[in-house]
């Protein structure tokens, strides 16, 4: 690779990050009536380990790797949705081996309201762009962030500067 693909290969990753991280907070918080972004993340994370048969329950350390927030961050949240009691929040054995939350009825009722509301307004994007392209996407970025997380891995850990 020349130096000139190198500086346009340089300036596409950025974009590509910084079109990530704009969409994700300027754009998709529309989409979330019911329920916040993240916790309809963690609470569609809850649903699906019920759904494929595993125990219905993550464990916060979970949500602090997969959300990649401070485990007082998830604590928080875990208290706001069980005093909602979209959740219950719970532990192993004397708390020591980890707590976790689980969905409660409630709590799913309001997900598949909130996912209802997103699916009809996602579907107009689909309807535009087409159902094809958008899992061609879906099936790239999920293909793309596999490879990034592999190459991060072998990478030390940032230091930063400023």
């Amino acid at each position: 690779m020349d130096d000139k693909e190198r500086k346009a290969l340089s300036y596409f990753a950025v974009e590509v990050i910084y079109k990530i991280y704009t969409m994700e907070h300027k754009y998709l918080d529309r989409y979330f009536v019911k329920l916040n972004m993240r916790d309809c993340i963690v609470m569609h994370m809850l649903d699906a380990a019920g759904q494929a048969g595993g125990e219905p329950k993550i464990y916060l350390k979970d949500i602090v790797s997969r959300l990649g927030i401070p485990t007082r961050a998830a604590s928080n949240m875990a208290r706001e949705l069980s005093d909602k009691g979209l959740v219950s929040w719970s532990h192993d054995g004397d708390g020591s081996e980890g707590t976790y939350i689980v969905i409660t009825d409630t709590g799913r009722a309001l997900l598949r309201e909130q996912e209802d509301i997103t699916g009809e307004h996602f579907s107009n994007i689909a309807r535009k762009y087409g159902y094809d392209k958008i899992k061609t996407v879906l099936d790239s970025i999920t293909e793309l962030d596999q490879m990034i997380k592999e190459d991060a891995e072998r990478l030390p850990e940032a230091q930063k500067t400023v």
